[in-house]
């Protein structure tokens, strides 16, 4: 009775049209099925969840990489393929091990002076690739503005102190002649090794000046290619103070000028005065330090000073939301725990009160004020019921969003009314790690994009609505991927990705699923997923991390990034490109979704 009926529902949701927009909710069918399922009824929704997925690799024997003879002056070289898992496979006479269970190999080989020969063997066939070890031709070529290796700085836009020097950066091959214009002016550029540079000394300016793009000509005896970095360059006049305003969906602020500590996460439209520099960081005003590739240098002075001048309260999208209406947008920290949540608005004036009367989340909330900031503690109601918060500004206000926390529905659909945002990492140009085939097949944007529309499939069955971040073959850019799911208030978030690791010799050794978060609702969500994966699919249990990835930002609510397992690892890589690793990684990842909501 209950597979019946899970195949009823099955084919009504096969039969739902869809429409193809990045970021939509997919309606769904809802059903009368017992929940929890048994183990064996469960698995008859396998081929509906699974019958998209074709990515394994064939099991004959072949070498995937280098495709054809090379000639490097590395020291060792990677060398990958498929084999019949059923038989030895040897190469130079010696057994290969650590094969995947379809039979894909990775083969670190150590190289000696001159030619290297290795042949593959396995029952009457065998495939040879020789690898030469020495000098290479590096004569000068232009290179291709399309490889990400060749971008030239600023690669996002940059505000200097004027007399200060900044190096003009563009990637070529040894013996090209290349050149840099910036703000009317042609420099020549200098080899160091590894690159061209040049020292460029910012100009005076009255206030905060765009001085525009940088363009590299690369001249070779080939060729000639002309590239143009992706930022600009502006002047900051030594007695001005630069203004900058938060561009990202979200952005980390670091206590210190590293990657490392946070103190909160700058919402987009927050604006700041900035008192340091470090490099590619910036000091703001409210003490921390936020990387420059997250704002936008403001040439306009706006004002700092947010002089709140009404507080208002509304129901409504799954939350309550306050709005303080002002006259700036302030950067905030924030901080939720069991039973209050405290946040604290910067450069922040006149709030006053905050009348919590009508609200159900909040029994009561005390405002402070002290060096120009505003700290407002909320009082819970009851424990749980608050699930996240986020901050957005607009129209000459600050908005507080405050979200109730998602139910679990009895019995036939339980994530019915709620809403599962799925990324699938990477997309269109961006192909991820290459892994086993190197690029010459299956990438890791493949393998996610395959697992999510599986995952969303698995999350249908369960009644939830799902927006898809991505169903094609298309590349968005990471802000722009967490900005879509935040419109669409989702109550829990995952993005999907396969782990990569450098070309060492020990790099198909790596292995493992691990899954990451940054806020603390986060947690739970990040340990019942990454548990479940290791427990059902048999790969190693690596553990959740803390870190501030840009898909991890979230704070209204749990979002993970998984790492499932690692590319070039030929166990993992032959798991997760198979039928039954990705049924089973995302009933594991839908399992830890209703166990983080119990």
């Amino acid at each position: 009775m209950i597979a019946d009926i899970i195949c009823e529902r099955m084919c009504k949701a096969m039969f739902f049209p869809k429409r193809p927009l990045g970021a939509v909710i997919l309606s769904l069918v809802l059903v009368t099925v017992q929940f929890p399922l048994s183990a064996a009824a469960a698995e008859s929704d396998y081929e509906h969840v699974t019958s998209h997925v074709q990515l394994a690799l064939t099991r004959q024997l072949g070498i995937l990489y280098p495709t054809q003879d090379v000639q490097t002056t590395a020291s060792g070289f990677y060398i990958t393929g498929t084999s019949d898992p059923g038989e030895p496979l040897v190469m130079n006479g010696a057994n290969v091990g650590g094969r995947g269970g379809n039979g894909s190999f990775a083969v670190y080989v150590n190289l000696q002076q001159g030619a290297n020969v290795f042949t593959f063997s396995q029952g009457g066939a065998s495939r040879s690739v020789t690898i030469t070890k020495g000098s290479v031709n590096s004569g000068g070529a232009a290179v291709s503005s399309d490889d990400a290796s060749t971008k030239p700085l600023p690669q996002f836009d940059l505000a200097i102190k004027s007399g200060r020097v900044f190096q003009l950066k563009c990637f070529a091959k040894a013996g090209s002649e290349v050149t840099a214009r910036v703000n009317g002016k042609s420099y020549n550029l200098q080899w160091n090794g590894s690159a061209y540079v040049g020292n460029y000394t910012i100009p005076a300016s009255d206030g905060t000046t765009e001085l525009g793009q940088v363009e590299y000509t690369i001249t070779g005896p080939n060729a000639t290619a002309t590239l143009t970095s992706a930022g600009s360059l502006f002047a900051v006049g030594g007695s001005d103070t630069l203004q900058v305003q938060v561009k990202n969906t979200s952005a980390s602020v670091f206590r210190q000028p590293s990657i490392g500590a946070s103190i909160t996460t700058a919402k987009k439209g927050a604006v700041d005065a900035v008192i340091g520099y470090n490099g590619d960081m910036y000091q703001l005003s409210m003490g921390g330090w936020i990387n420059a590739s997250t704002v936008t240098p403001l040439t306009k002075r706006t004002k700092l000073k947010n002089e709140v001048e009404d507080v208002s309260f509304s129901r409504g999208g799954g939350g309550e939301t306050f709005t303080f209406t002002g006259s700036s947008y302030p950067i905030y920290a924030a901080r939720q725990d069991g039973s209050k949540l405290t946040i604290t608005f910067y450069n922040t004036v006149g709030v006053g009160g905050v009348d919590t009367s009508e609200s159900s989340l909040f029994s009561g909330a005390a405002v402070t004020e002290q060096n120009g900031a505003t700290t407002i503690t909320f009082t819970q109601s009851s424990a749980g019921g608050l699930w996240g918060y986020l901050v957005e500004y607009g129209d000459g206000a600050t908005t507080l969003f405050c979200k109730k926390r998602p139910r679990l529905s009895e019995g036939s659909a339980p994530l019915e009314g709620i809403t599962v945002g799925i990324d699938a990492g990477h997309g269109g140009k961006d192909y991820g790690a290459l892994g086993i085939t190197y690029g010459t097949g299956v990438t890791e944007k493949d393998i996610n994009l395959t697992t999510a529309v599986a995952l969303r499939k698995k999350l249908e069955l369960l009644g939830a609505d799902v927006v898809m971040i991505r169903e094609d073959d298309v590349f968005y850019e990471l802000t722009d991927r967490l900005q879509m799911a935040q419109r669409e208030r989702v109550d829990m978030f995952v993005s999907i990705h396969a782990n990569s690791v450098a070309y060492t010799s020990t790099a198909s050794s790596a292995n493992g699923v691990e899954v990451y978060y940054y806020e603390p609702i986060s947690k739970a969500l990040a340990q019942n997923v990454n548990t479940r994966i290791a427990a059902v699919t048999g790969r190693v249990n690596r553990g959740t991390k803390n870190a501030n990835f840009v898909m991890t930002l979230n704070s209204y609510a749990p979002s993970v990034l998984v790492e499932m397992g690692f590319m070039l690892n030929p166990s993992d890589f032959d798991n997760m490109t198979s039928k039954r690793g990705v049924y089973d990684t995302v009933t594991a990842i839908s399992d830890g979704i209703i166990a983080a909501l119990q």
